[in-house]
């Protein structure tokens, strides 16, 4: 993907990231609290003679104290696959976390990696529904832990700045979707065979050099687009150029043009 202002995150993209960052630490800590009141709720299960499902002391995983509470009507099979799905999402960012930011990068080599069937994607959703479960399954053993509230300030406060961040990262999207349709409405004017012939620039050695700037051609291409009343983003889309070079252009073309008024 081709992007004229270069490869370094703008503002929203660096937000994001941050919202996530935050997102992840709760996510790291509930899940966690969430693993271990399933296992304690499973190890403390008893049949319907009173014995104990499991023995005391015997360790189990969070999947085996899944199905216990599944047998025992504390879960359903819903709430089960959820919770190790939930749960299996924790381990991702404990493990992968480079996979599941990978899609905020503007690195070619990273942007390849991006669509991979089994590359780690992120959920927004993850951070609520493990709250959700943390909350209900303690509420249905009668379960009362103190690792929320040794937790509980850092929480408060990772909360209050993602709110803070939701609301720029809001405002940044509409200007972004702005720009967006703004661009997308430009190019739709464009003649086709100027849309082809401006495409086509960096395919063809005429019309771009080895090192990437334009030829005479090419620069043709560009004061054509500016005498089209294109916009410098346009350019630079449609050129497949840095928004730098395209506004370089730009001030070479304006230079001509009041030359060219002035002698005339």
């Amino acid at each position: 993907m081709h992007h004229p202002r270069g490869r370094a995150l703008p503002a929203l993209e660096r937000n994001i990231l941050k919202y996530r960052a935050l997102e992840m630490i709760i996510i790291l800590f509930t899940a966690e609290h969430l693993k271990n009141l399933v296992v304690d709720a499973a190890s403390n299960s008893r049949d319907p003679s009173g014995r104990r499902v499991i023995s005391k002391g015997a360790k189990i995983s969070y999947k085996k104290a899944c199905d216990v509470l599944v047998s025992g009507g504390i879960l359903s099979y819903v709430e089960s696959d959820e919770i190790r799905s939930l749960i299996n999402y924790r381990n991702n960012i404990a493990h992968r976390i480079h996979e599941i930011t990978l899609d905020i990068s503007r690195n070619p080599f990273v942007e390849i990696h991006k669509d991979l069937p089994d590359t780690a994607k992120y959920n927004y959703d993850a951070r609520q529904k493990i709250k959700f479960y943390r909350d209900e399954i303690a509420k249905r053993i009668r379960l009362i832990s103190l690792e929320p509230l040794l937790f509980g300030t850092a929480e408060k406060t990772y909360e209050q700045e993602l709110r803070r961040l939701r609301r720029g990262i809001v405002r940044q999207l509409a200007i972004r979707k702005h720009e967006i349709d703004r661009l997308n409405e430009e190019l739709a004017t464009i003649d086709e065979v100027l849309v082809n012939d401006a495409s086509a620039v960096g395919l063809y050695p005429r019309q771009k050099k080895k090192n990437g700037t334009l030829t005479s051609r090419g620069v043709e291409i560009c004061y054509h687009l500016f005498d089209e009343g294109k916009s410098t983003l346009a350019v630079a889309q449609l050129l497949r150029i840095s928004y730098r070079a395209a506004a370089h252009r730009r001030r070479a073309w304006d230079f001509e043009r009041k030359t060219a008024r002035e002698a005339g």
